[in-house]
């Protein structure tokens, strides 16, 4: 028990020294540093996922140097440690506890927003109405089954997904055979060609395609999938595809597909009126925005949405991004982050610590 609790103390004191804060420093220096670069290739959602919203960092299937979380974590407990060790409760050093805990908020505010923030895209045409929204990076299979008046909907992100596993869905078992993270579907010349492949499968082949990392890229996933009932008939093999706009019917009452993800929200926004200006003489855009009704239950609530004056409505908020098909098709940016406030309010208490500890500083000058 003796030699455990000194083991203990000398890993707190390692952990609450100097050399500790350096080296995540150091540490954190060149992760941004290799993030930045590394950008170029990767593109701004893959460079954050792969360095920033990771533990480790892989190269060949290696792990070759910490991520964005292991060095947040060694840095919090780092001061976390340091305060309880070095630090004496005082009024005269309130502003040094303030100044290190907008610090700790600082990271775990941006640790938590990293998880929990949900970013995605609603495109849609003037008039139309949505009450959803779509991920611009991740995919989802759908299996939806029509009893009488009403439609059960089925889900499962694809991330979750692996070759060979088998998934129960509703009226269905689900078989992935097949799986390309990024592939175009060209038309058959012979539709007979796949004698095993049912619906679309019948029709199109894949051509794999390398995954574009690029910001504004799409990226269709294609599976192919084998169906059986839940009685174990064989309902055929199937080929899905986000690059298929509509769902495929696998039986009288249950279709399956492969699509972006999807957001729902309580309430539907209706596209009136898009707005799209350009500098005189080129195509270049001055000015775009979307003129949108908000219909939350029974009341309806407009808006004028246009560059870098967003709307913000439950917590989410609707950004002008892009337009689309001879300015008819407005392309709104959604993010929902729920520590919106964590910089905000550690900036200010940084603030008030940093006046706390000038008014101490001049007091005892003078």
């Amino acid at each position: 028990m003796r030699r455990f609790k000194q083991m203990a103390v000398t890993i707190f004191n390692e952990l609450s020294g100097l050399r500790v804060t350096v080296v995540g420093l150091v540490l954190g220096f060149f992760l941004v540093l290799i993030g930045t670069l590394d950008q170029v290739n990767l593109g701004i959602y893959y460079t954050v996922k792969v360095y920033f919203k990771s533990w480790l960092v892989y190269w060949r299937g290696w792990p070759v140097f910490p991520g964005g979380l292991s060095i947040g974590l060694l840095l919090g407990v780092n001061l976390i440690f340091a305060h309880s060790k070095r630090f004496q409760w005082s009024m005269k050093k309130m502003g040094i506890w303030l100044i290190h805990s907008s610090l700790l908020v600082l990271l775990i505010g941006g640790a938590m927003s990293g998880f929990v923030t949900q970013e995605s895209q609603m495109i849609i045409r003037e008039g139309d109405t949505k009450w959803y929204s779509e991920s611009m990076h991740d995919t989802e299979l759908v299996v939806m089954q029509e009893q009488g008046d009403s439609v059960h909907v089925f889900q499962i992100d694809m991330a979750d997904v692996r070759v060979s596993d088998s998934i129960t869905m509703g009226p269905l078992i689900i078989t992935i055979e097949e799986r390309l993270a990024n592939g175009i579907l060209r038309l058959l010349d012979d539709p007979n060609r796949w004698q095993s492949a049912q619906g679309a499968g019948r029709y199109f082949s894949v051509e794999p395609r390398p995954v574009d990392r690029r910001p504004e890229a799409r990226n269709h996933m294609a599976v192919w999938v084998r169906i059986h009932n839940q009685d174990g008939t064989d309902m055929g093999r199937f080929l899905l595809s986000s690059w298929l706009n509509h769902p495929q019917w696998v039986a009288d009452s249950a279709t399956i597909s492969v699509r972006p993800t999807r957001y729902y929200y309580p309430y539907s926004v209706t596209l009136m009126t898009f707005t799209h200006r350009q500098h005189t003489g080129t195509s270049i855009p001055s000015y775009f925005s979307s003129d949108v009704v908000v219909t939350d239950e029974s009341v309806r609530q407009p808006f004028h949405i246009y560059m870098n004056h967003p709307l913000r409505y439950r917590g989410t908020t609707y950004f002008q991004a892009s337009f689309d098909d001879a300015d008819t098709v407005s392309i709104l940016q959604l993010v929902k982050n729920p520590v919106w406030w964590s910089p905000y309010f550690s900036c200010l208490v940084l603030g008030v610590g940093l006046v706390w500890h000038m008014i101490v500083m001049i007091r005892r000058l003078r």
